[in-house]
């Protein structure tokens, strides 16, 4: 994910996150067209008003 000026415009509002962007990539550090993005932005959209990003401990002991 990246946030920059003018990003995410593109996508509706129910999905849309300010100004961010998400991307997945494959082993080989290739942009992974299969991805489900919009997963991502599902995640991100209830604390859009934040900026929020999840840190690696609190995802860590969420998945435990």
């Amino acid at each position: 994910m990246e946030k920059r000026t003018g990003w995410g415009s593109e996508y509706p509002d129910t999905l849309r996150n300010g100004e961010w962007e998400y991307r997945a990539f494959t082993a080989e550090k290739k942009p992974n067209e299969n991805a489900k993005l919009t997963a991502c932005f599902e995640c991100h959209k209830p604390t859009a008003n934040q900026d929020f990003v999840y840190s690696y401990d609190k995802l860590k002991s969420t998945a435990q």
